[in-house]
This record gives C-alpha cells, structure tokens and sequence, in this order.
C-alpha cells in the first residue's frame, strides 16, 4: 500500500513517521553539509507536516540558499481529493512552509507525480 505520515481515516502512520524522524534529524543536516561542502543549491520538496513538525529544519534549508519546494500537506496523492480538498491541500502547505521559512514557496511536487491537469495548481503555477 501507499506509505504516507497520516492515512486518510486520520490516524497515524508510525513506520512511516519513524522513518521521516530520522531523515528529518539525522539525514538531512548529512545532506545540507556535503551540498554546503561543494557548493551545491537544491530543491527540497517538503510536506506541509514537514514544515510544521520540524519548523527549524527547514528553515535552515531555506537559509543555506536552496529552494524549499510545496510536496502536499499530507503526502496523499493529489487525484484522490475533491477539487475543495486539493486547493485546501494547496494552501495548507504553502502556509506551513511560510511559516518555517518566511517565504511562500513557488515551486511544487506532487506525491508521486498524482497532479491533474485542471488542478487548481495547474492554474496557479502556469
């Protein structure tokens, strides 16, 4: 089945939170320091709970010069919610990356690639 941090009947993923715990501790400060080390800038598409769980960390991202990117609030797929659902999915997101960084993000993901073309985010980013 689809791996995500908070399944759609609203409870909680704990294999998948452990897993993001590390990445969020351990894994992407390694990462921040090899991309400062060669002087790389990259896009890091970041969850709405991401951002809010881990406000510090992504901030830091935003600090080194790499572009935090919206991934969805949830990591749900994009093409399994109503239209009002997606646009709220949209926003949450953004906010919460705002309020990690200071900035609302431009760029955007979708969780494994589950856009439709006449999202409102379609229409948003072109």
């Amino acid at each position: 089945g689809y791996q995500t941090t908070v399944r759609k009947d609203g409870t909680p993923n704990y294999v998948d939170q452990m897993e993001r715990q590390y990445e969020a501790k351990a894994g992407l400060k390694r990462i921040l320091r090899i991309l400062r080390a060669n002087g790389v800038k990259a896009t890091f598409p970041t969850t709405g709970l991401t951002a809010e769980w881990y406000p510090e960390l992504i901030a830091a991202v935003a600090a080194d010069g790499h572009e935090v990117a919206s991934h969805s609030y949830s990591h749900w797929l994009m093409n399994s919610f109503s239209r009002d659902e997606e646009q709220d999915e949209i926003e949450r997101t953004a906010d919460a990356i705002e309020r990690a960084t200071g900035t609302r993000p431009r760029g955007w993901r979708s969780p494994s690639g589950s856009g439709r073309r006449s999202s409102p985010l379609s229409r948003n980013m072109s």
